[in-house]
């Protein structure tokens, strides 16, 4: 197949160099057609004929390729080389490189949703979560922290920040709308979610990225020492898959908030307004992602 690499060589332990994955894409009899590791030369390198866009990175990675990936029609897929890898390991794909470039001769791929938020004149998207409320606050905490020694040691302190921050948080009033449905109230949290899974590998909902919707959680004071628990469940090293609040399937959410900040994905953004208003609705099927079939079994 005729491939384009797109390598973030900074993702997770850092123990992966663009010459090292240019060896083995060659090595399967794969011809590369050209490797960069920012968005806009990724959009500049599909200008020439592809068969399959390589991701090699971690979400932060993917969710920036997925951008300028969506309505092309061009398939993708992802070695996953990062910190908590919840898009690669939602749709199936783990393991180590070699492994995951062998599987694609058995392959199948398959629509993914994403996200889109209105807010203004601008329209952004996401593929895991848009969000409000105490993971955006522990995002923000995070960033003035010092880089953590390793990825399991990240991971951890990502995840105790979270249970922190949503223990000590405060309510906040929230308008919403959710496809048509008054759903207004005080809340800690509110995530518009793609993927089941949040931040630092954290079960939040049921989300299914190919079903044309979206999964909206909204965490009240009553649910604080639950969702508490279950995080300090994950923290002890727990398996806590099931979750234990469900969401509502919607197909767009409207949301007035005075937050001052919100997420999309992995990034941290900066409020406009003093009252902000984001319009946010699904995208079906458009990214087209090849799975192999021996993984996803």
């Amino acid at each position: 197949m005729r491939l384009v690499l797109m390598h973030n060589p900074q993702s997770g332990n850092e123990d992966h160099s663009t010459e090292d994955l240019t060896r083995l894409l060659r090595r399967a009899g794969h011809q590369l057609v050209r490797d960069v590791s920012r968005r806009k030369d990724l959009s500049a390198a599909l200008a020439e004929p592809c068969d399959l866009v390589v991701v090699a990175g971690g979400d932060g990675t993917v969710g920036k390729a997925a951008e300028r990936l969506a309505g092309t029609g061009v398939p993708w897929t992802i070695l996953p080389l990062g910190t908590a890898n919840n898009v690669a390991a939602q749709l199936g794909i783990t393991g180590d490189p070699e492994r995951l470039v062998e599987a694609w001769r058995d392959a199948e791929v398959h629509g993914l949703d994403r996200g889109l938020v209105h807010h203004g004149e601008a329209a952004e998207s996401f593929l895991e979560a848009f969000g409000l409320g105490a993971f955006p606050r522990a995002m923000r905490t995070g960033q003035r922290l010092p880089d953590a020694a390793s990825t399991s040691e990240k991971l951890a302190r990502d995840l105790e920040l979270f249970r922190a921050t949503l223990w000590g948080a405060k309510l906040r009033g929230y308008t919403i709308s959710a496809d048509g449905q008054d759903l207004s109230g005080q809340y800690l949290l509110v995530e518009v979610m793609n993927f089941p899974f949040l931040g630092p590998n954290v079960p939040l909902s049921r989300a299914t990225p190919g079903d044309g919707k979206l999964d909206l959680i909204l965490v009240t004071e009553a649910e604080r020492k639950p969702l508490v628990d279950h995080l300090s469940r994950l923290c002890a090293g727990e398996d806590c898959a099931e979750v234990e609040w469900p969401g509502r399937r919607v197909s767009r959410v409207v949301i007035a908030t005075d937050a001052r900040r919100y997420h999309l994905d992995g990034e941290l953004r900066a409020a406009r307004t003093p009252r902000d208003h984001f319009d946010v609705e699904v995208e079906p099927h458009a990214l087209h992602v090849l799975t192999p079939r021996a993984l996803a079994a």
